[in-house]
């Protein structure tokens, strides 16, 4: 098991701008690591701000980018 915190992009669209990112962290099975990307099984995803649950369907994987990721860490 993995604890992967990093920061999620969002834009609503051209009038609607985000002004910052979204801090989140994910837990679950490293399934794969490359350069650009890493893959996590059986996620549970937290968005940090406001401690909620995202997305509120749990996906079977998680495909997060390396260049928004700030750290990765073995939990038990």
């Amino acid at each position: 098991m993995v604890r992967v915190s990093w920061n999620d992009a969002v834009l609503y669209g051209p009038k609607n701008k985000a002004t910052e990112l979204t801090r989140m962290e994910t837990v679950g099975v490293l399934e794969k690591n490359t350069e650009d990307f890493i893959v996590i099984r059986s996620p549970k995803t937290t968005r940090k701000k406001d401690d909620s649950s995202h997305p509120n369907k749990l996906p079977d994987f998680y495909f997060i980018p390396s260049g928004m990721i700030q750290n990765v860490e073995v939990v038990l």
